[in-house]
């Protein structure tokens, strides 16, 4: 994958977020914020093909409910996005984990 072997600093709170996220096979997250009360924390992902992506945007967007406020491919990009309120982020953690349970 092509973050691999890297560090990097993210926000307090997020980690495990971006944990699950990255334990997708196919996938890394490329940016992330937790966001505070005026912007809504997102996380960024790509992978090894578009189709992966998207796959997974369509997940996330089926089974987001009311907390997930948008769950989108960026064709121009090439990468996923979700955005979310960071009083939401617990809800988000369960959520992709509930996803990502049993994916290999």
């Amino acid at each position: 994958m092509f973050w691999q072997g890297y560090v990097i600093k993210v926000d307090a709170g997020l980690e495990p977020l971006l944990i699950l996220f990255n334990s997708i096979p196919g996938l890394a997250t490329i940016a992330s914020c937790v966001g505070d009360q005026e912007n809504l924390g997102y996380v960024s992902f790509a992978g090894d093909s578009c189709r992966a992506v998207k796959a997974w945007v369509r997940r996330l967007k089926e089974s987001g409910g009311a907390f997930l406020r948008e769950a989108d491919y960026r064709q121009d990009l090439g990468y996923g996005c979700i955005r979310f309120e960071r009083a939401q982020l617990d809800t988000v953690c369960r959520l992709v984990s509930e996803l990502t349970a049993g994916v290999e």
